[in-house]
C-alpha cells in the first residue's frame, strides 16, 4: 500500500517503496535513468526505480505528489527547452504580469507534461483534471489561454471550449483543443466553428508547434 505524507510547504513527500517496503522522502530522491516517455524515482534505501512498480501503485503516487515533483523536467523524456520559444531562463521586469495558460486532462502524465512545458516557455500555468474543475478555475483565475484534452469524462474539451468562449469570463480566453481522434480537416474545422476553439493540435504532442501556438495566443512579455 502506498502511504504518503505531503508538508505543506511542499519540501517533503514521503512514501513507502514498492520493493523494499521502507519509507523515503520522494522530493530528495535521484530519479532513474531508464529510456522511457516518463522516467521514475529511485528508492532511497533498495535505489531500486518504481517503473515496474504495479499501475496502481504509480497512479496514487503522482496524483498525491506535489506539483514540482510532477512537472519536474527530469521526469520526461524529452528535452523540452529545444524549442525556439522557450523562455525558461528569461528575465522579466518586476511588477510585469505573467501570462497564464490553464491545462486541462484527465491524464495526469498529459497534464504535467505540458504544464511542465508551458511553465519552461515562462508561463504562469494551472491544471485541472476535469472540465468542471476547469470551468470554475477560468472564473476564479486571470486565464490567457486554456489547454485542453479533447475526449474527457462527463464533457468532451471542445464542449468545454464552449461554455468558456460563452461565458462572461472567458469570451476573450484562446483555447487550443489537443486531440489523438479528432485529426481530420472536417474534425478540425468543426471545432473552430461549431465550438469556437483557436486552434487544435494533435497528440502526441508536437511540443514546438504547442509553443508556436502560446506565443501567437498569449505572448510571454
Amino acid at each position: 500500500m502506498l502511504n504518503t505524507t505531503l508538508a505543506v510547504d511542499d519540501i517533503l513527500y514521503m512514501t513507502t517503496c514498492h520493493s523494499c517496503g521502507e519509507r523515503f522522502d520522494a522530493m530528495g530522491a535521484r530519479w532513474c535513468e531508464c529510456v522511457a516517455p516518463l522516467r521514475t524515482l529511485r528508492c532511497s534505501h533498495c535505489r531500486d526505480c518504481f517503473c515496474r512498480a504495479p499501475l496502481p501503485y504509480k497512479r496514487r503516487f503522482w496524483a498525491k505528489a506535489p506539483a514540482a515533483l510532477r512537472q519536474d523536467s527530469r521526469r520526461f523524456f524529452v528535452q523540452l527547452h529545444n524549442t525556439p520559444a522557450f523562455a525558461g531562463d528569461r528575465l522579466r521586469p518586476l511588477g510585469v504580469r505573467r501570462a497564464t495558460a490553464l491545462v486541462v486532462d484527465d491524464d495526469e502524465a498529459m497534464k504535467s507534461l505540458v504544464a511542465c512545458y508551458t511553465e519552461q516557455l515562462g508561463y504562469r500555468t494551472v491544471t485541472a483534471s476535469d472540465p468542471m474543475e476547469a470551468l470554475d478555475l477560468v472564473q476564479s483565475h486571470d486565464v490567457d489561454v486554456v489547454i485542453t484534452d479533447a475526449l474527457m469524462p462527463h464533457m468532451d474539451g471542445r464542449e468545454l471550449c464552449r461554455r468558456i468562449k460563452s461565458s462572461p469570463h472567458g469570451m476573450d480566453k484562446k483555447v487550443i483543443v489537443m486531440s489523438s481522434l479528432y485529426k481530420s480537416r472536417a474534425q478540425q474545422a468543426e471545432a473552430v466553428t461549431r465550438f469556437g476553439a483557436d486552434a487544435m493540435i494533435a497528440k502526441p504532442i508536437d511540443l514546438p508547434a504547442l509553443g508556436n501556438l502560446l506565443e501567437r495566443f498569449a505572448p510571454v512579455e
